[in-house]
């Protein structure tokens, strides 16, 4: 994934990214911002970047084995771990609360 520009954000204390292509809107639910993508909605701390030509690294076995979100790679923004999402099965860290759910 070269090439493509990306979205970087915080939840928690993991820096995540996803293609702008997919972004369709932001907005703010309950103290976090809510990202609406073509399939999904994301809860995220903060909006960090938007990279124009970032260079993603598939994940290698190494970290498939020790990190079971499935991602579309890893980058490196200002000396930051960025883990970029498969927007079609994004990591349940980022998912919405549903209304009643509280926060762990």
């Amino acid at each position: 994934m070269r090439g493509t520009e990306l979205l970087v954000f915080v939840r928690g204390e993991t820096s995540w990214g996803v293609e702008r292509a997919e972004v369709r809107r932001f907005g703010v639910t309950g103290g976090g911002i809510t990202i609406s993508l073509r399939h999904d909605r994301l809860r995220a701390d903060r909006v960090v970047a938007m990279l124009s030509t970032p260079t993603v690294r598939k994940p290698g076995r190494i970290l498939r084995r020790f990190w079971p979100v499935s991602s579309r790679g890893l980058a490196v923004v200002e000396g930051q771990v960025v883990v970029v999402i498969d927007p079609l099965a994004p990591p349940p860290e980022l998912a919405l609360q549903t209304e009643g759910a509280s926060d762990e």
